[in-house]
């Protein structure tokens, strides 16, 4: 579930995996002497792990760092990310909720949360977690198209449209991305009897993903021919 917006910190964390490799040889021989290696190595050893797929290597490592740094919340925050991969989402959710409350500042682990919540079926708590991310980070453009689809599936069609109007235009939106969002404003747009509207998202939308042909047959019926 790791998505381009919010894997913004991720990627900055794994960054820090290219810059200790003097401290990591120093642990190795120290490692040789019977001395346990640092709290910063076991993380950058837990990110390199985690960069490269080898998600259970990537949890002891970030473990054993967080064992011996109890505040380090990027590395909470990574053990998260590499939890949720292995599909350990309770313990995803717990490092989460670690993570939010010692690092209150950052949006990102709100928005996992919310991901985590929606999967877990607990929808007030995803909307709860995604305004969250929002009052911290206002153009948080995943946040606002995770909570767009939320209200949509809620069936609250005006606060879904406003949330899908903000980031419309947004240059963060990955093709799939903005196909969805295109394809349910459409359906907005279309129940609220605004033809025209609906049509011009949906031929948007086609024209990022030709091969949608449920998308296409709705277009030609709309159109009517």
């Amino acid at each position: 579930m790791v998505r381009r917006t919010v894997t913004l910190l991720l990627g900055f964390l794994l960054g820090l995996a290219i810059f200790l490799p003097l401290q990591d040889a120093g642990d190795r021989i120290l490692e040789k002497l019977g001395r346990e290696p640092s709290a910063q190595t076991y993380a950058r050893r837990g990110l390199t792990a985690y960069g490269r797929g080898s998600l259970d290597q990537a949890i002891v490592n970030l473990q054993a760092a967080i064992a011996k740094n109890p505040k380090d919340a990027t590395a909470r925050y990574a053990l998260a990310q590499a939890l949720e991969s292995a599909g350990r989402l309770k313990e995803a959710t717990a490092e989460l909720l670690r993570v939010v409350e010692a690092a209150p500042e950052l949006a990102a682990p709100h928005y996992n949360l919310a991901v985590l919540y929606q999967v877990q079926g607990r929808r007030d708590l995803q909307e709860e977690e995604l305004k969250r991310a929002l009052e911290i980070e206002p153009e948080f453009t995943g946040a606002h198209l995770l909570l767009g689809n939320f209200y949509f599936k809620e069936g609250r069609p005006d606060e879904a449209l406003a949330e899908y109007n903000r980031v419309a235009d947004s240059a963060y939106l990955r093709p799939p991305e903005e196909v969805a969002l295109l394809t349910n404003r459409g359906e907005i747009y279309l129940a609220k009897g605004q033809r025209a509207l609906a049509a011009a998202d949906w031929q948007k939308a086609l024209e990022i993903d030709p091969q949608d042909k449920a998308l296409r047959e709705k277009l030609r019926s709309l159109q009517g021919k």
